[in-house]
Order: structure tokens, then sequence, then C-alpha cells
């Protein structure tokens, strides 16, 4: 993966000034994916609770791995993996929910009009901006999917990047329309930061691991080569223009705004997570290697703190410096400002996305449990204890070593937990899902039987119509160390079509393909299944993967997906044979 860095000016003063009364950013608590356009996932503003108890959860039909974001009023926004975009009243009940054609792994930004902007995946590739009242005012179709989250610039424009298939920067203006795009030799899963400058640094997911800059009309301004490794972090931007992000290579680099190197820190395994900046310039940080760090602006070691799973979540702080993560070992954590713990929740599936901070000390965040979970301060000083306490991991010191051209770490003593409750898993009712405004696209269905009319009325059953194409796992949830096998089922097709299928890892955001000729292997990006197969005279079932064995460090969820397309068209759902697509859910724990 590389990084790319962008320096935009307004093309005018005059658009400048137009632009920004009519799209800049809502006036909340947490607007956008990471609070703000810098990315620093810091409100100074507001902070969490010390003694929580769950104010209200809501269920969507698949996981949540959008990180949450408030609008006007209270409203918190948060997309889904089934497809939807939702939103919520700030007491937990559904005021619409907007379908697109495919997951939706961003997050949403807030605009001031009140239109909220959110990309969509693998079947879909459009950026939306969906109105307060749940209509559509435009769509942009990307060359593929769009994990990336939104960022609104003060004048208004939008920026996104392209999947792995596609690999281009998009600028657009706020109603919709391309300015100019920039393409790299890889995919973009990360989203876009901006500076105070209206300079824009974005991660590129795939390719030769560079960090570039480009101008206001996206041509390249110069570049910096990183590790042969790939990035999938997003970046963050300090106060004096540093921008940090973590690598594959288990380093989180921070590099100077003319594209040097200041300085970069090795974790013991790769880092997904997005850092989170302090006002001090500390710098946080999850990785795979189990630990929550805090880094010094020099790139010191000022503590970690170790949870028992990989640690994918992106920290966000609070301005007391209090810092709230998810981790893979399904808790959610508030750490200390010197690295104790202060309270855990354990969630019923793991915890990736990064969480939300409200107003009167809230806390939003989804897990792969597919609920959204709202935390607010206890009504009294001593929060009651649940029956079943959490088990707290014991923080360690993690000694780091520093690679070369980087500042060696301090090892600072983590300092030791106190003990802290687990908030009360208070039940609440689920709120009523109300129906969408926007129609769905409908499988084609196999025609019931017609029932033929006898002298004495019968009771005649009605048939379960037969899906077009069907995912067929051979379990849902697995452990490593269990056979897997995944089979596909095709109904009868005329028409000349290409087959795709691939497997997302939804931590990871990792994309393999299936090998139809060797479904003991998976290829990396998307390549097809098939092309140009002339039909399917009758129905047809084939193995897209199959192991005897699951490796350890494979644990989490994926989307297995498989879709026909006609003959030299796209992988997307606007171009879809109707009714030959399939999602299928996995989970590895």
């Amino acid at each position: 993966m590389r990084i790319l860095i962008f320096a935009l000016v307004a093309f005018s003063f005059g658009i400048f000034l137009c632009d920004i009364g009519q799209a800049q950013l809502v006036n909340s608590p947490w607007p956008m994916f990471r609070h703000d356009p810098q990315h620093t996932g810091r409100s100074d503003l507001h902070t969490g609770p010390s003694t929580p108890v769950l104010y209200w959860s809501y269920r969507a039909e698949r996981y949540i791995t959008s990180s949450p974001s408030s609008g006007a009023e209270g409203t918190i926004y948060v997309g889904s993996g089934d497809n939807m975009l939702y939103s919520i009243n700030s007491s937990g009940i559904l005021h619409w929910s907007y379908q697109t054609e495919s997951y939706v792994f961003c997050s949403p930004a807030i605009r001031n009009d009140r239109a909220v902007l959110v990309g969509s995946g693998y079947f879909d590739r459009n950026l939306y901006a969906i109105s307060s009242d749940c209509s559509l005012l435009w769509s942009y179709t990307a060359g593929s999917y769009v994990e990336s989250s939104p960022a609104v610039s003060s004048g208004g424009r939008i920026y996104i990047g392209g999947g792995s298939s596609d690999g281009r920067i998009y600028a657009i203006d706020s109603e919709g329309s391309l300015l100019w795009s920039y393409e790299t030799t890889g995919g973009i899963t990360s989203s876009a930061a901006l500076d105070d400058m209206e300079n824009i640094f974005e991660a590129s997911g795939s390719g030769d691991n560079s960090i570039y800059a480009l101008t206001s009309a996206g041509s390249l301004k110069w570049s910096y080569v990183c590790s042969n490794s790939f990035l999938d972090s997003s970046p963050a931007i300090g106060t004096a223009g540093v921008v940090y992000v973590g690598n594959d290579d288990s380093n989180l680099y921070a590099v100077h705004s003319d594209g040097s190197l200041a300085w970069s820190y090795k974790a013991g395994a790769y880092i997904h997570s997005s850092p989170a900046v302090g006002t001090d310039e500390a710098v946080y940080v999850g990785s795979g290697d189990n630990n929550l760090y805090a880094l010094m602006s020099n790139g010191f070691l000022r503590w970690s703190y170790s949870t028992p799973r990989y640690m994918n979540s992106s920290p966000s702080l609070g301005s007391d410096g209090s810092v709230y993560v998810g981790s893979s070992d399904n808790n959610i954590y508030s750490i200390g400002s010197v690295g104790s713990l202060q309270w855990s929740y354990l969630a019923g599936n793991y915890v990736s996305n990064s969480p939300g901070i409200g107003s009167d000390g809230k806390i939003y965040i989804g897990s792969g449990d597919n609920q959204l979970y709202c935390f607010g301060p206890a009504a009294t000083e001593t929060p009651t204890p649940t029956t079943t306490p959490t088990q707290t991991p014991t923080p360690t010191n993690t000694p780091t070593t520093t690679p070369t051209q980087t500042p060696t770490p301090t090892n600072t003593p983590t300092a030791t937990p106190t003990r802290t409750p687990t908030p009360t898993n208070t039940p609440t009712a689920t709120p009523t899902r109300t129906p969408t405004a926007t129609p769905t696209m409908t499988h084609t269905l196999t025609p019931s039987p017609t029932a033929t009319p006898t002298a004495i009325p019968t009771d005649t059953p009605v048939s379960t119509p037969t899906p077009l194409l069907s995912g067929i796992l051979s379990s849902s949830m697995v452990s490593p160390g269990d056979s897997l096998k995944f089979d596909i089922i095709a109904q009868p097709l005329s028409n000349l079509f290409d087959a795709y299928g691939g497997i997302f890892s939804v931590q990871g955001r990792f994309l393999y393909s299936f090998n139809l000729s060797n479904p003991y292997l998976l290829r990396k990006s998307l390549k097809p299944l098939a092309t140009r197969v002339r039909g399917l005279g009758q129905p047809v079932r084939a193995t897209l993967y199959i192991t005897p064995l699951l490796p350890p460090g494979t644990e989490g969820a994926y989307v297995c997906i498989v879709g026909f397309v006609p003959a030299g068209k796209k992988p997307a759902v606007s171009n879809a044979i109707p009714g030959y697509i399939s999602q299928t859910m996995l989970t590895i724990r």
C-alpha cells in the first residue's frame, strides 16, 4: 500500500467562500471518521463516562465495522454489512435506513446541510449523498468499491479512494461532479485526512508502498518510498504537520510535510489501526501484537497496554486524555492517560471499528455481533457491578527495538491497572426497523406453481423460491484447525457471462479471489473465476475453496461473495445479471 498526500488549494477565493456556506461538515461532537478532517481521533470538548452503563443498543442484520458519526440533535449514522446506512436518534430508535447495493464498511460524513455522505462496497462502488429525510441527492460511481470514508474540506470538496481494482483518488465537488482523479498502482481502502492549509493526505491499499504528494490539480509533487509491505492504516495529521500512519511491516511512520522521514516505531506485528493524535502530539495506535501503544512526539514509547487478542480498532481520545478502543477479544476498553484500565465492556463479537464520542459523556461503537452500543455515565458515583465480571487483561510493558533511522524508544513501565467492575449490560429493547425509503434490487425468482382447483378446498403448500446463485459454506462459524468448504450452486442461465468470486477480511479489509482451477488456493486481489462462459443449460455446483485445516492467525470476520456479470463487464452491481449475486458471512474465532 502507499500513502497519497495531496496539496489542495481553493480554485479561487470566490469559490472558496461560496462552498463554505453550502457544504461544510456539520457542527456536531463527531461529524466524520476520526472526528475531524485531520483524523486526530480526538475530541477537545467531550469525554466518555468514568463509571459507564449501557444506555441502549441497536441491532442491525449484520456486522457493524463502520465507525459511527453524529449529526444534528444527536442523531447517529452508521453503516453495516447488511448493505444499510442507519440513522438512529439519541434514544436508540431507528429514524430511517437507506439500502445500498453492497456492504457499508466506511464511515459517514455529515455536512452542515444535513446531507450524509457514505460509500458502498464490492458490487456497488458508489459514493452516495443522502438527505436528512432519506432521499437520494446524488451518487458518484467510482471504478471499484468505496471503503474509503469520505473526507469533506471546508470548501465542500469530497475526497475518496477507489478499491483494489481501481486505485484512483477522486476529488468530487459538493454536487457530486468529478473535479479530477489520480491513478495509482494499488487499491485504496484508507481514508483521506486534511490539514489546516487544505492539503490532503490519503493512504493507498497496495502497490509500490509509497507516500505521494499531489498538487491541487492532481499532479505528482513528491513521493516517499516505504518498506515493501501492505499499508491499511488511515493517516492522521499532527499540529506540526507531521503525518502518522501504520504499516504491515509493524512500523508506525511519522513523515514530515515535505516528505522526509521524522521517525518510525516498530511494534511486534502489523498495524492496521489508524493512529490518534493528542493535544501534546502523543500518538496512540493499536497493533496485531495485541497492544495499544502510546508514543511521545519524538517516537519514544510512553506506555503500552496489552489485551488477549489483536487490536485493529482505531483509538479515540476524550478531552481528559482517556483512550477508548476495541479489540478482537470482543471487549471495548477505556484506558486512562497513564495507561491504566478504567473500564471494559464485553460485546458479543470482535470490535474493529473506531468509537465516536458524543455529548453528555456518551460513547458509540459497533461490533461484529451486529450491534451499535451507546454507553453513558452512571446515574450514581458507584456503578452496579455485573453478575459475571469481565476478566480484565493485565497491561504489560512491551520492550520494543527501533529500526535504523528511528529514535530508540524508551521502555516506560506501564502502570498496573486497577480492576474496574464491568458496566452493567442493561438489556434494552431493539428498536423496530422501518422500511427503507429506497427500493432494493430484488432477485429474479423461480415462479411458484399454480394451485389446481378441487371439489373440496385443500391447503396448497407454498414452494420456496430457489435462489439463482447460492454460496454455501460448510459452516458459518469455525475455529483454527477446523476444515472449511465453500460451494456455489448456479441455476440455468442463457447469457454469455463472466464469473467473479472473492473473500474479504472485515478487520484487515483484505481481498482474495477464489481460484476455480485450484480450490485449495486463494489469489490476492480480484480476478475472475471464469470468463466468457456460454451460459448454463442446467444447475451447476462447484467448489470454490476447500481446506482441511484452517491455520492459526486467520481469526476474524469474512464476507464470501460470488456474482455473474455479462461478458466483458466490470464486477459491479450495476452490471450484475439480476439475481446472480450471493453474499455469505464467515466467522473464524
